[in-house]
């Protein structure tokens, strides 16, 4: 398989480590299309780590728009004129709920030329029932148009290619998972048992339960579990409240990026 020539636009809210998980996937993405000919664009909102993680793109060259008003919205008035202007093949949304949804369709609808959206779970029930008002006002503003403006919706498992149906009425999802980190060289000795979690603390994620299980749960004396991430403080402040009322085995280092995060994996 060839990209040769191909100028394909990565859209998401965030190229920052604020992006979380999803920032993590355009990163893999960008480099996938690299290594297959493709000429990667990635195109975001500006964020106070914008400058901080552009080298996570390498030579792929990156636009990051001005936001104006709430940021919880992302309205970014240049952004559509940047899309156009960079004659893309084709554009691939990444994440959902914000003005980046409503730039992408128009830029579609402009250009005729292939769009897809990647929800990357933000249709999981659990997401939807949060903020109910200002998704309907999403929904009727621009996602539907999104929606049918795309090509192809792209789901991660086919629980999210139900959610995608849900909410679209499209059945025609294509179910591609998250490529995985790269495997470690093989090692021979005994390591001990060591369970990680690296990602956002959030309610969404349940790490607090997880502590809870690890707490009860009769595990080996030397095995541990360490968890990795950022968030809002409020949640950090109930994790490390359980970290230090669980047993010494459960650590919780804080946000871990680049060669730090590797290390840790």
């Amino acid at each position: 398989m060839t990209l040769e020539g191909l100028r394909i636009g990565l859209l998401t809210a965030s190229a920052s480590r604020l992006g979380g998980g999803v920032f993590e996937a355009v990163v893999q993405q960008a480099a996938m299309i690299r290594d297959l000919g493709g000429n990667a664009r990635i195109f975001a909102l500006a964020d106070r780590h914008s400058a901080d993680d552009r080298h996570r793109f390498g030579p792929s060259p990156v636009t990051f728009s001005r936001v104006r008003g709430p940021v919880q919205i992302g309205h970014a008035p240049d952004l559509v004129g940047e899309l156009l202007a960079a004659d893309l093949d084709c554009l691939h949304l990444q994440g959902i709920w914000m003005y980046p949804s409503h730039a992408a369709q128009r830029w579609a609808r402009r250009t005729g030329r292939p769009y897809f959206v990647s929800p990357h779970g933000m249709l999981d029930p659990w997401i939807t029932a949060r903020g109910r008002w200002k998704k309907a006002l999403a929904r009727i503003g621009y996602e539907r148009a999104s929606w049918r403006a795309a090509t192809a919706l792209h789901a991660l498992s086919a629980k999210e290619s139900a959610d995608i149906f849900r909410e679209s009425g499209r059945r025609d999802s294509v179910v591609i998972p998250n490529p995985a980190p790269l495997l470690a060289p093989n090692i021979t000795s005994r390591r001990l048992p060591h369970l990680l979690y690296i990602g956002r603390i959030h309610p969404k994620k349940n790490v607090l339960a997880l502590v809870e299980a690890w707490s009860r749960a009769r595990v080996p004396v030397e095995a541990r579990l360490t968890i990795a991430g950022w968030g809002d403080p409020a949640d950090i402040a109930a994790l490390e409240t359980a970290v230090a009322a669980g047993p010494r085995s459960v650590q919780f280092v804080g946000p871990v990026f680049d060669q730090a995060k590797q290390d840790l994996l």
